[in-house]
């Protein structure tokens, strides 16, 4: 959902910001992950080409596409969905001991209880 920005068909309001299946397959490609929608739907092939990634099991490649979904750069038109975007996984990343965190202008993928500033706390 962070990625895709959910259904097109779908009235839930979506966590992301909705990314359409030319954009798709650009975040993907920018996170080194080959995807091509062509006929297809968009969420499956996206799904597809995350399973794929997840089983080659580069964890580098695995981080970017997490830090790429919350790029403060792609919410500039949003930026009140920026902070739920990093929230949505963070629920969900705690389990694995690991946060989205902001880092300056950016978003990092960390273990918790590290600052904004990169240090950890005293």
């Amino acid at each position: 959902m962070i990625i895709s920005g959910g259904s097109g068909n779908d009235q839930t309001p979506p966590v992301g910001i909705y990314r359409s299946a030319s954009r798709l397959e650009s975040f993907m490609r920018g996170c080194n992950v080959a995807m091509s929608i062509g006929n297809g739907s968009r969420l499956p092939t996206l799904v597809d080409a995350l399973e794929r990634a997840n089983r080659g099991g580069d964890q580098t490649i695995l981080k970017n596409i997490i830090e790429r979904a919350a790029d403060p750069r792609d919410f500039l038109a949003a930026p009140d969905k920026l902070q739920t975007v990093i929230d949505y996984p963070n629920a969900r990343l705690a389990y694995d001991g690991l946060e989205l965190q902001r880092v300056g202008q950016q978003v990092r993928l960390g273990t918790p209880g590290r600052s904004s500033s990169g240090s950890t706390p005293s």
